[in-house]
């Protein structure tokens, strides 16, 4: 009736290089690497290069350029706030015990967390961009 947790299932060289490769996209994930990959890029434009054509006969590849560019700064975006997310939670998690004055934190975090969005867009999101992502978007669109 209910299936028990199998180790061998576990051990199994399919699972493994499954955990290998969630492993390895979470990575890309915190490192920002995935949107950038020139495979990753390349299969997301023909997909929804595919995608668009079968609904608009003469969908242009400009437009897909425009959907993956925005996808480019939604990752950032959610990247960021995955950032700040943790951050905020490991700082709240470890003053719990230290100060009567946790509600104080949350507005100064929240602050903190706006103010370090500007260093991380002029030293991060904006040069991987221009240097990584518009080359290798310009490649895969011709």
């Amino acid at each position: 009736m209910f299936r028990i947790f199998n180790l061998n299932n576990i051990l199994s060289p399919k699972w493994i290089g499954m955990r290998s490769l969630n492993l390895r996209r979470l990575k890309s994930f915190f490192t920002l690497d995935l949107p950038v990959n020139y495979r990753y890029l390349y299969t997301s434009f023909r997909q929804s290069q595919d995608r668009q054509r079968y609904i608009h006969a003469n969908w242009p590849t400009t437009a897909t350029r425009q959907k993956l560019i925005a996808n480019y700064w939604e990752n950032t975006l959610v990247h960021y706030l995955l950032l700040i997310t943790i951050s905020t939670t490991m700082v709240v998690l470890f003053s719990i015990g230290y100060s009567q004055h946790n509600n104080i934190y949350l507005p100064v975090l929240f602050l903190v967390g706006i103010m370090a969005y500007l260093p991380i867009y002029f030293i991060i999101y904006r040069p991987t961009f221009n240097r990584e992502f518009l080359p290798n978007l310009e490649t895969v669109s011709q």
